[in-house]
């Protein structure tokens, strides 16, 4: 019995030592079977009869979207990367026939291709016990195939023949555009040496080059003469490059051929464009140079500009346009070529001076152009350079005639303005003591006729003084206007008190005749008034005692017409067309008979023409009257309607007595003045220069300054910016024989309320002061 168990036990030992080494191999298949599921980069899946999972490689997580614990469960809950609609329906077809099914996948960021495969799982006992999936990467190789489909398809629509070739040179391959160039198909072509594309007599160099490409040599393009079927020769030029293997060794080679037949006419016809280039470059009478871009230097200059700065070509080349241009113009000449070279300008002129062989100046008109290639990179600069020192001469004498002619006109005007104040100034006493002889009652009637001669006469001396100068400012342009919108009656009503006094000595019916509502102008207010009354006091003038004339405004067409209609002694058909000319006085007779210099009309007719407007005369002839119209743009009522002038006749301030500040250096001038004022009751102190005149403002209280603008030792602006400055508010009227523009705005931005022209009449003066205290 003990033998028995003994044996038993040995047995039982024999089996558990050969269990034991079972299990150990099992461990180590499963360890075996675990590192290859592990290290395998193939997703792969394993299902059951059932098709749930069993088991996965670590790359299929990814793929099918897999975590340890989708073990166990059906592989339709699983939302894999691709399509797997067919997944199930293939994997039963394989239960069912046991034959392995595959299809291409295709991951959802559409770059991964997948060759999937299912198969049957067998075990050892060659059971089927469900189905194993793996996916195979085929990314790689769909790109190459790919990309190999294009290569041949470009190489088969190349507009270039490509054409493959043995080392020992049989052609292999053979594009559409091969066929076309050489008019063989690829059936006729292939197997035939590659040397017969070529002229006979061209052969050798293309098998020699083709050797040199067979081991290894890199060559440059060769231009040769192709032959085509038929004998049929083009220009052509073939690329011919090494085919390896993939173990790089080389195996044939490639030609790439291409037709340049238009292009070796093209480059014939550059060639000679060129010629005619050079020709018309050097024939040309005008300096030409080109220019190696960044330095400057000349790379080609004709014999002209050459000859321009005393040099021969050859001396110019290689120099840079920095060392012939004159120093002073350097800096701008460099800033604009630095501006054409940066693509900022196209091109650039310039008028500038170079330096000659001999050191001197040439003035030269240059226009600089860049020669740029496709890509906008400048090849060559080009400069087309033409002498112009006459002209340079020329244009500086006129230069200086012009300045001279400037300073002449300078000097005239500075002749005029003094010959203004001197003229007027000697008149200013007659006028104001003709005034205050006016003024007596106890006048005798003869003496009173006298002085009223006198004073009318003073007066004519005054406005034709004022007509000179203004048809001087017409004649050179200097006529200027301040407009502002206005309302023409009372333009008219102020000329017709301006015109009163002659009016009333011919004892003529003067009428107003306004179209109902206001009619607005955009106008110089004292250059509008001086229009009309010019006409009023022509119409005065050459009218009869105790006739009428007839002032009349209305609207017509979008423009205000303003007319004036006497009955005088009327003007000649003759005369009409020229009336507006200067100095112009219709007959002889007339002009003696009526005097004046005959300027109203034409001064008149230049300040209408400048307020945008025109001006007519007509008359039925001698005797009949005339009649004269003024058309000015109407102009919309301003937005607060203000008086444009206070009327001299109408109080506009209360009168009472005034201590003025007559300043005035005139002795007879300020002695009458100074009279007439006391004499209305104004209390009058008088200074006879800026510095005497301050001092009395120093000292004395004063209500109104009435200076001159001319005195010894300064002017009347001088003397009131100086009160101003020493915070002294006077209100101020001046009084001047200078009676240009801009003596009227220098007095008005000094702070003068009025410029008053000599020679002043009283009445004028007393209108002005009261205007002055008007003011606020």
């Amino acid at each position: 019995m003990n033998d028995e168990l003994q044996s038993l036990n040995q047995e039982l030992e024999a089996l558990n030592a050969e269990l034991k080494t079972k299990i150990e191999q099992l461990d180590a298949a499963n360890s075996d079977l675990q590192n290859l599921l592990l290290s395998s980069q193939i997703p792969m899946v394993f299902l059951d009869e059932e098709l749930r999972i069993r088991r996965f490689t670590p790359a299929a997580t990814e793929v099918f979207r897999l975590i340890e614990g989708d073990v166990g469960r059906p592989i339709l809950d699983i939302a894999a990367r691709f399509d797997a609609s067919s997944l199930v329906p293939d994997a039963r077809e394989v239960l069912r026939t046991l034959a392995p099914r595959e299809r291409e996948v295709h991951l959802d960021d559409g770059r991964c291709c997948y060759l999937m495969r299912i198969l049957p799982y067998r075990t050892l006992a060659n059971v089927i016990s469900g189905v194993v999936v793996t996916l195979v990467d085929v990314t790689s190789l769909k790109e190459a195939e790919l990309q190999r489909g294009r290569l041949a398809a470009i190489v088969a629509s190349a507009e270039q023949a490509i054409v493959g070739a043995t080392v020992g040179g049989a052609i292999t391959t053979w594009n559409a555009a091969a066929e076309r160039m050489f008019g063989y198909s690829e059936r006729e072509a292939l197997d035939r040496p590659v040397h017969v594309l070529v002229a006979p007599e061209r052969a050798d160099e293309l098998r020699a080059v083709l050797e040199r490409v067979v081991h290894g040599e890199r060559v440059e393009p060769i231009e040769t003469v192709g032959v085509a079927r038929g004998g049929g020769r083009v220009d052509v030029s073939i690329n011919l490059a090494p085919i390896h293997d993939a173990a790089g060794n080389i195996i044939g080679a490639s030609a790439m051929v291409n037709d340049i037949t238009q292009r070796k006419r093209a480059e014939e016809a550059l060639r000679a464009s060129e010629e005619d280039f050079r020709s018309i470059f050097e024939s040309a009478v005008v300096g030409k140079v080109q220019c190696e871009p960044e330095a400057g230097r000349f790379v080609r200059v004709n014999r002209r500009f050459a000859g321009m700065l005393g040099h021969d070509v050859a001396e110019l080349l290689g120099k840079s346009f920095h060392e012939v241009t004159a120093p002073e113009d350097l800096d701008r000449v460099s800033a604009l070529y630095g501006r054409l070279l940066r693509g900022e300008i196209n091109d650039f002129a310039l008028e500038t001076r170079y330096v000659t062989k001999d050191g001197g100046r040439l003035w030269a008109s240059a226009t600089v152009t860049a020669m740029r290639d496709g890509g906008g990179r400048v090849l060559r600069t080009m400069a087309v350079v033409q002498d112009i020192t006459q002209r340079k001469q020329v244009e500086a004498d006129l230069i200086a005639a012009r300045e001279a002619a400037e300073h002449a006109n300078r000097t005239k005007d500075q002749f005029l303005a003094v010959l203004s104040h001197e003229l007027r100034t000697p008149l200013t006493p007659v006028v104001t003591a003709a005034s205050r002889l006016l003024r007596r009652d106890d006048l005798p009637e003869d003496a009173r006729r006298s002085v009223e001669m006198i004073q009318r006469n003073a007066e004519l001396e005054a406005r034709l003084i004022d007509d000179l100068l203004d048809l001087t400012r017409v004649v050179r342009g200097k006529l200027e206007l301040v407009t502002q919108t206005v309302a023409v009656r009372a333009v008219l009503e102020h000329a017709m008190e301006i015109c009163a006094d002659e009016v009333d000595a011919k004892s003529i019916r003067l009428t107003l005749d306004v179209a109902p509502g206001e009619h607005w102008v955009s106008a110089d207010v004292a250059r509008l008034e001086q229009v009309v009354w010019n006409l009023l006091k022509n119409a005065v003038k050459f009218s009869y005692p105790g006739s009428q004339i007839a002032l009349r405004c209305h609207e017509q067409g979008g423009q205000v017409v303003i007319e004036v209609r006497d009955e005088g002694i009327g003007i000649e058909p003759e005369v009409l067309p020229r009336i507006f000319d200067a100095f112009e006085q219709g007959n002889a007779a007339t002009a003696r008979h009526f005097g004046g210099l005959g300027l109203g009309l034409a001064i008149s007719r230049a300040i209408v023409q400048l307020h945008g407007g025109s001006i007519t005369a007509s008359s039925a002839g001698r005797g009949a009257g005339a009649t004269f119209r003024v058309f000015l743009p109407a102009a919309r009522p301003p937005a607060a309607v203000a008086p444009v002038r206070a009327s001299p006749a109408g109080a506009v301030a209360p009168k009472r007595p005034l201590r003025i500040l007559l300043v005035e250096d005139h002795e007879d001038t300020a002695e009458m003045m100074s009279e007439l004022l006391t004499l209305t009751g104004h209390a009058v102190r008088i200074a006879r220069s800026v510095r005497a005149a301050l001092d009395l403002a120093g000292a004395e209280a004063f209500d109104l300054l009435v200076s001159d603008l001319g005195l010894p030792d300064g002017s009347g602006t001088d003397l009131l910016e100086s009160l101003r400055s020493a915070g002294n508010g006077i209100k101020a009227i001046a009084l001047s024989g200078y009676g240009m523009e801009e003596d009227r705005r220098k007095t008005t931005r000094v702070g003068f309320l009025e410029h008053l022209i000599k020679p002043v009449s009283f009445r004028d003066l007393e209108a002005a002061i009261q205007r002055v205290l008007a003011v606020p």
